[in-house]
Order: structure tokens, then C-alpha cells, then sequence
């Protein structure tokens, strides 16, 4: 039985096929692969146009943050008056409840003074039950006058 090659030609063949299998991977890497200058370059390309792309990104979020912030800020100067409206809206039925009655009182107007014994038309009447002293030891107080803004 024959060994071998390698055993057959010795060391010599072990050069020469390092050698060629050198060769053969060399020359299908050139045929077969892009050169590392080439990649390299493309890479460099698409790192530098995701850079450009993330600092545009950046850019925007800041602007946007920005403009949050002064919608919060806007928000915030809104606020009181947003509960004022809501107090004005929870308060209008009783208020326009007493609007109406005091137009009902304008429209009534004043007592006719023709009876001078009626105790509303002349001279000084007995306290109610609700006032105190000080308020029957005051002057005749001035006539009160209803109107109404609407």
C-alpha cells in the first residue's frame, strides 16, 4: 500500500499545497467578496447618514419638548380661570332664580303712598322679630333701588 503524498513527496509538497490552497482562498476572496476599502467606506457612509439622522432626531425632540412645556405653562396660567367658569356655571340657576325675582320687584315698583295709616307707607313701624337695637336706633335708612345687568 502507498502512503500518502504527503508522506511520498514530504515536506516540500506540505509548502507547495499551504501554498496553493493560499492561493485558491485569495483568489476567490478577490472574485467573490467586496474589498474591505469598499465595505469599509460603505459602512463609514451609513454610520455617518444614521448620525445625521439621529442628531435630526434630536433636534425634534427638543423641539417638541419645547413646545410641551410651554403648553403646560399655558395650561397652567388657564387653569384658575377654567375653575372661575366652573364655579360661574355650578352658581347660574340660583343666580338667575334671584335675577328674575329682583326684574319681578323692579317691574312691581314702589308702594302707592295713599293710605298714610298703612304702617309701610308712613312713619316708623314696629321692629321685625330678626333686627336688633342698633338697627332701630338708626336713621330711616335710603329707599332701595333694584336693577338689574344682565
Amino acid at each position: 500500500m502507498r502512503g500518502a503524498p504527503t508522506e511520498v513527496l514530504g515536506p516540500r509538497w506540505r509548502t507547495i499545497n499551504s501554498e496553493l490552497v493560499g492561493f485558491i482562498h485569495s483568489t476567490l476572496l478577490r472574485t467573490y467578496y467586496v474589498p474591505s476599502t469598499v465595505l469599509g467606506t460603505k459602512v463609514q457612509c451609513e454610520i455617518a447618514a444614521l448620525q445625521e439622522q439621529l442628531l435630526t432626531s434630536e433636534a425634534t425632540v427638543h423641539s417638541l419638548q419645547s413646545a410641551v412645556h410651554q403648553r403646560d405653562k399655558l395650561i397652567g396660567q388657564l387653569q384658575p380661570r377654567a375653575e372661575l367658569l366652573q364655579d360661574i356655571c355650578r352658581r347660574r340657576p340660583p343666580l338667575a332664580g334671584l335675577l328674575a325675582t329682583l326684574a319681578e320687584a323692579e317691574r312691581l315698583g314702589p308702594l302707592p303712598a295713599s293710605d298714610p295709616s298703612h304702617p309701610l307707607t308712613g312713619g316708623p313701624s314696629p321692629p321685625l322679630a330678626n333686627s336688633t337695637e342698633a338697627e332701630g336706633d338708626r336713621d330711616h335708612l335710603q329707599p332701595a333701588m333694584f336693577g338689574t345687568t344682565v
